[in-house]
């Protein structure tokens, strides 16, 4: 799930601290079926473009039950930081915002989701979801990014002794708005990362799209409450980026170790990656 620095093993160099693929892709509005599992229906639709991997935003509509955990620290010392023991929301619950990876794992697809929610009390509830939720009785709309020529598998990182994804190239083409889908590792600025990302892509301003991970933090500059540690779950990051998007203020909505879900702009400098982040970047128009 999500650790902060520092880390316990040795990571890779600086230069590695990036793992971006160059893609195009577009967004495909897609509504999954009530009384579906999230995942499963999430892989179909996937499957039904064509592609093994996809970044999605999830953007309204209804879950039946939420199976999900937070944050929590790890009780061994062997990582930094671990899940949370299982957590329910009885359904219905109201969508609010979320983010998605439908990627591979140990060769079968996998969904990775983090989704901030209403429940039937009225309070805002997020967490990283668990294969158990299921698509509530209006269904729920997503926003599909397709990813041909990607692959993207999940692997144990030896830098944070927990499974992540990394992107890497694959066979494919497609058309669409010019792209880059990337892991950004342990400790990075993510808005200099992103920022170095759009400049070796070419891309003068992206759109930050399906963004999802951990953040040691983040810092809400002027905010009342600062997140519980050890890192929070990242529920979606939004921002334009690049060399020409001036300050490149980076929006965020995550959730801490005591689940509490705290939103706003965010100190990036001040907010580094815990385990990983998972972007999409996508070119503005020109």
């Amino acid at each position: 799930m999500t650790a902060p620095a520092p880390l316990r093993h040795p990571g890779p160099a600086a230069a590695e601290r990036i793992a971006a693929v160059p893609a195009r892709t577009r967004a495909v509005a897609v509504d999954l079926p009530a009384g579906a599992g999230l995942a499963a229906a999430l892989q179909d639709a996937v499957h039904r473009l064509g592609v093994t991997a996809a970044q999605v935003e999830l953007v309204g509509g209804t879950l039946g039950e939420v199976s999900y955990c937070i944050p929590a620290y790890c009780t061994d010392g062997s990582r930094a930081a671990h899940y949370s023991a299982t957590r329910t929301s009885a359904g219905p619950v109201a969508v609010v915002a979320g983010a998605a990876g439908t990627w591979t794992r140990d060769g079968a697809p996998f969904t990775h989701a983090h989704l901030a929610w209403i429940d039937r009390s009225g309070a805002l509830l997020g967490g990283h979801l668990w294969p158990a939720t299921t698509v509530g009785a209006t269904g729920v709309q997503a926003l599909v990014f397709p990813l041909a020529g990607v692959r993207n598998e999940s692997a144990e990182d030896p830098e944070t002794l927990l499974p992540v994804f990394t992107p890497r190239p694959a066979a494919g083409t497609a058309d669409g708005a010019r792209a880059v889908t990337a892991r950004v590792r342990p400790g990075e600025d993510l808005l200099v990362a992103a920022t170095r990302i759009c400049a070796d892509a070419g891309f003068r301003r992206a759109l930050l799209r399906g963004t999802l991970g951990s953040l040691v933090g983040p810092v809400f500059p002027g905010a009342a409450r600062v997140p519980a540690g050890p890192c929070t779950e990242v529920i979606s990051v939004r921002g334009v980026v690049g060399p020409d998007a001036g300050a490149g203020e980076l929006h965020a909505l995550a959730v801490d170790s005591d689940g509490v879900v705290h939103g706003g702009v965010i100190d990036p400098a001040a907010s580094p990656v815990a385990v990983t982040v998972e972007l999409l970047l996508v070119e503005a128009d020109r």
